[in-house]
């Protein structure tokens, strides 16, 4: 598996939609869409979104230390934000934990914001 440039028709083909400012990768395995991480724009705020299959994130440490690459090679993009948001999907075991290592601090409301 490896990461590629997120491109709108990958973000189509992985999550069925897509949101107006993109920036990210996608994870591939092969020429299948496996996983996606990316900022969104929404009004003058930025969304991270990540979301990867259960067989990739589920399957064993080494795969979720992939993820973790990904959240890595996004981190540039993400300092240059000045209000940075996520949500984390609190069933999907260490995801808060996940933001919280890449300096998100949880809000009253169940949000993040780094």
């Amino acid at each position: 598996m490896k990461f590629v440039p997120l491109t709108a028709e990958l973000l189509e083909q992985y999550m069925g939609r897509q949101p107006k400012t993109i920036q990210g990768f996608a994870l591939m395995n092969d020429a299948e869409v496996v996983g996606v991480i990316g900022l969104t724009r929404s009004g003058g705020d930025y969304i991270l979104f990540a979301r990867v299959n259960d067989d990739v994130w589920d399957y064993s440490i080494a795969s979720k230390r992939l993820v973790i690459q990904g959240v890595r090679k996004l981190q540039p993009l993400m300092d240059q934000k000045k209000r940075l948001f996520a949500f984390a999907d609190e069933d999907r075991e260490g995801a808060c934990f996940l933001l919280e290592r890449m300096g998100f601090r949880r809000r009253e409301d169940g949000s993040y914001r780094c």
